[in-house]
Order: C-alpha cells, then structure tokens, then sequence
C-alpha cells in the first residue's frame, strides 16, 4: 500500500532561495526515483558524432573500450556522452581546461 506523506510548513510568500532550497533537499532525499531524461535516448548529435570521431582518429586506442561498442551498436546521446567520458578519463591531455570539459559533456 502506497503512502502519501504531506508536509506543508509555512513559507514566507518570498522566499525564493528558501523554497529552491527546499525542493532540493526534497528531490534528493532517500528512495526519491527521479525520472530518466528521455532525450538521453534520442540519436547522437552531430556534435557528439565529430567528437567521438575525432577521439578514435587522435587516439585509436579507445576504440577498445565497452562503452565504444556500444556507441557502435546503438549511437544515442547517453551512449556518446559515456564514451567520451571514458575517454577524457584515459587521456586527460583531451583537455586543455575544465571549460572544454564541461562543453563535451
């Protein structure tokens, strides 16, 4: 049987940060399921595509990982986003800086 647990505490009407920080702590809480990003699933983007092209040209070991194969089996967005991670962390000097880092991923 599924139960519903209602908290409602008063909040000052603007209390923006108070509130942000609420809903944080709630979405975090233990045994929260949180929904799976559906666009994770959709076809790799040409973005995605040039990366992982040029990572097996400059480094044609990584074309032995797992997670490579499974780029090849199925191209999505979250399957190129693993496998350029994994690469990133078998060759750091992919990245000149934590900039270039976070626009890969």
């Amino acid at each position: 049987m599924a139960r519903i647990i209602l908290k409602s505490p008063y909040m000052k009407p603007n209390s923006k940060t108070h509130m942000d920080n609420y809903v944080r702590h709630i979405a975090y809480h233990g045994g929260v399921e949180r929904p799976v990003d559906s666009r994770q699933q959709l076809p790799v983007t040409v973005f995605q595509k040039k990366t992982v092209e040029q990572i097996i040209k400059d480094h044609p070991d990584t074309a032995e990982l797992y997670e490579y194969d499974d780029y090849l089996k199925k191209p999505t967005r979250a399957n190129a986003e693993e496998f350029i991670i994994r690469a990133v962390e078998s060759h750091p000097e992919l990245l000149d800086s934590r900039e270039q880092y976070s626009r890969l991923v």
